[in-house]
């Protein structure tokens, strides 16, 4: 069993630093996710790892972005 998935990466320019936003369209296989487009965010100190769905590679860049600014 397996999950074939495509890869999107989104550069994301802060005041400090770039990041790189991994992103993964869900192509097929056995789990469907909630939705075609997802990023997973680490943990880092005092925050949860986060896991983003959305129907759009922006939409999802966009959370992840929204996440990111929060800390």
């Amino acid at each position: 069993m397996f999950t074939l998935t495509k890869e999107h990466r989104y550069l994301l320019y802060t005041r400090l630093d770039t990041l790189v936003l991994r992103i993964e369209e869900y192509i097929s296989g056995v789990a469907p996710w909630p939705d075609k487009y997802r990023i997973q965010m680490p943990a880092s100190s005092g925050r949860r790892a986060r896991t983003f769905y959305a129907g759009t590679s922006r939409e999802v860049a966009e959370l992840a972005a929204g996440f990111i600014e929060s800390a």
